[in-house]
């Protein structure tokens, strides 16, 4: 137990420092937007990580714009939104909706899940976050991480990773001016 929760401490630490550098050097979006998934995938241990940015059109859906990990066509087989549909009512939905932090821990007996379980449970998908990317006013994205194991995300990571996604939402805004 005390092995787990360093691992997840050590694990969510190295993603700021790592992700901050990349905010840090990034000369354009998608390069901070690319290597930002690469770092929370190859260097953290994370399944899948994946970033959509809102459409806004009258679907409201969101659109990935960039994926790094065992993705295996999961992004083009589901469909996320933001509405007040089943598929607007997962982690992405409501992130974007109430502008806060939506984990789920556990996939499988998570009935707002239902409209992408199967796909989930096809690539071994335990748990996810959503994470969202805001201005001052307003969401533009999230952030999206998948773990193998349920539970996946504790408290303490949680907050360190609402920092990642705090200060990527700034890198963009830097980078937009």
């Amino acid at each position: 137990m005390i092995k787990s929760l360093l691992y997840r401490a050590n694990r969510a630490s190295l993603t700021i420092l790592q992700c901050d550098k990349i905010v840090e050097t990034a000369k354009n979006e998608q390069t901070l937007l690319d290597r930002l998934c690469e770092v929370i995938v190859y260097s953290c241990g994370y399944k899948l990580c994946w970033i959509g940015f809102i459409d806004d059109n009258p679907a409201k859906t969101v659109k990935p714009v960039a994926s790094v990990g065992f993705e295996d066509g999961y992004l083009d087989k589901v469909v996320i939104t933001w509405d007040n549909s089943p598929t607007g009512s997962g982690p992405t939905g409501i992130a974007i909706k109430t502008k806060k932090t939506k984990a789920v821990q556990d996939i499988i007996n998570n009935k707002d899940y239902n409209p992408w379980k199967e796909e989930a449970k096809l690539r071994g998908y335990g748990s996810s976050i959503a994470l969202p990317l805001l201005t001052e006013t307003k969401v533009f994205g999230t952030i999206n991480i998948y773990a193998p194991e349920s539970n996946a995300f504790d408290e303490e990571e949680i907050v360190l990773l609402e920092k990642v996604a705090a200060n990527v939402s700034k890198g963009i805004a830097a980078l937009r001016k």
